[in-house]
């Protein structure tokens, strides 16, 4: 998570950290970024933070981003580090 905290998006630069659904656990966590517009150069830059981080650690996390529930406008991002995280279908 303290990597993430340090990614720099091209339009907004670096995002407070803000969890949303509680607190990480083992498995996975998802940080609210608010209000964001994604670049296709964001989510290259993600997917080689997270290759990086996977090859460094040895680890499999993969992401996705995700619309929040209470706002259609703040944008949820959510990190996997197992296949046994919970999944939310609603």
């Amino acid at each position: 998570m303290d990597g993430l905290t340090q990614f720099e998006f091209k339009l907004y630069g670096r995002i407070p950290r803000r969890q949303y659904r509680g607190e990480p656990t083992k498995y996975e966590f998802d940080l609210n970024l608010g209000v964001i517009h994604f670049t296709e150069e964001d989510f290259r830059r993600l997917s080689v933070f997270f290759e990086e981080t996977n090859r460094r650690w040895g680890t499999a996390m993969t992401f996705c981003v995700y619309p929040a529930k209470e706002s259609n406008r703040e944008m949820i991002l959510n990190v996997r580090g197992s296949r046994l995280a919970p999944s939310e279908l609603d």
